[in-house]
This record gives structure tokens, C-alpha cells and sequence, in this order.
């Protein structure tokens, strides 16, 4: 059963200009990569095939569960969360926190579960990374590399159905790319990638091109 579908799917700008028409599609493949020349209309499409944005025509079938990374500059850089608000770790960590200080409420318990390493293994984790080890430090201070690092990592660990990446390499260095290309390949769900790097299109076993 294909992972998306698309049928007869355009996109009209406010000033009537068409930017694609009549576009179909469907992912059976669990790899699929998107190709094409700058400002044909990738992540545009990209956007319509998550339900982010609606297309002007036609019908999308989506998966229960999907996330997407964009390769625009992230809100991040300009508010207050924490790496570990990010993560939605913040909680769990607070509550290992109150236990250790005395206070047994049961509340804390049942926000903890099973994650009481959390303390020592979050920071492990983002050393791996090249991130700083400091969870409680705010996203905003991190490089662009980082941010996209973190932002890769948060999906890679989801189990969502579909990933939707759109240019994921750009701002990673040459170890982070390496790392970038093995967590795709260990991500058990399916993946469709909008990129031009080639090394990252040969992971995929079908390549859509979108021409206009």
C-alpha cells in the first residue's frame, strides 16, 4: 500500500501564475528522493504533499504520522527554548531533580517512568553529535550545523510513518553528513528526501524529478 499519494495536484500563485498543475504521485517505495532546478517548486510540493500548505486542486492521501525537516532557517534561533524543552525532555529531567532533592511525590514518578539515566545519557547523546553537553542551554545559541543537527536527531527518533527532508545536508559538515546518511539508513519508517546531493540521492530507490 503506498506510504502518499497525490492526484492532480497544481499550485496557483495569488497573481494567477501557475508554479506546477496537474502533478500525481505515489510512494511505494520507502526511499523516494525529489530532484529538480532551483525554484521549480520542490518544497513547495513538498509542503502540499504534508498538509502543511493546500494546493489549488486535487487530493492528497497522507500517512497517520509524518514530520519534516525544513532547510529554512529555524524559529529557534530567535526564542528561548532549551535544548531539552526542544527535546521534550525538560519535564523528565525536572522531576529526576525533585526525587533527588527528597521531594517523592507520585507525580514526579509517573512524569520520570523508565528514564531515570536521562541525566547521564542525554548529554552522551549530544557530545555524538558535536553538540554542547548542556541541555539546558537555549537552541538560540547554537550554530546553524547544530541546529540542524538537533533538529535531524529529534525526527531520526521518532517514529513517525514518513519523513519529509527538505535539503538536510545543507549547513552539515563532513562528519555530520556521515551521520546524516546512517540515520537515514537505521530509520525503520519511510522517507522522502528533496535534495541535490548526490551522495544522499543514491541512498534512494526512486528518484522523482519535477520539471517546469
Amino acid at each position: 500500500m503506498p506510504v502518499l499519494q497525490a492526484y492532480n495536484i497544481s499550485h496557483q500563485f495569488d497573481n494567477g501564475e501557475m508554479l506546477f498543475q496537474q502533478l500525481s504521485c505515489s510512494m511505494t517505495n520507502n526511499r523516494v528522493g525529489l530532484v529538480g532546478r532551483n525554484g521549480v517548486g520542490k518544497s513547495v510540493f513538498a509542503s502540499i504533499l504534508s498538509g502543511e500548505q493546500q494546493s489549488s486542486s486535487g487530493m492528497i492521501t497522507l500517512p497517520k504520522s509524518l514530520a519534516v525537516y525544513r532547510q529554512q532557517p529555524s524559529q529557534l534561533l530567535s526564542g528561548e527554548l532549551s535544548i531539552a524543552q526542544f527535546l521534550g525532555k525538560d519535564e523528565v529531567l525536572k522531576a529526576i531533580k525533585y526525587v533527588e532533592s527528597g521531594d517523592c511525590s507520585q507525580q514526579w514518578f509517573d512524569v520520570i517512568k523508565e528514564q531515570w539515566n536521562l541525566p547521564l545519557q542525554l548529554p552522551l547523546q549530544l557530545k555524538e553529535l558535536g553538540l554542547p553537553q548542556d541541555a539546558a542551554l537555549s537552541c538560540a545559541q547554537l550554530s546553524g550545523g547544530q541546529l540542524a543537527r538537533l533538529q535531524l536527531w529529534q525526527l531520526f527518533e521518532s517514529e513517525v510513518e514518513l519523513l519529509i527532508l527538505d535539503e538536510p545536508s545543507n549547513h552539515l559538515d563532513v562528519d555530520a553528513k556521515q551521520w546524516l546518511l546512517k540515520s537515514m539508513r537505521a530509520f525503520k519508517g519511510a522517507i522522502l528526501l528533496i535534495s541535490h546531493d548526490r551522495v544522499l540521492l543514491r541512498e534512494m530507490e526512486e528518484i522523482w524529478e519535477l520539471s517546469g
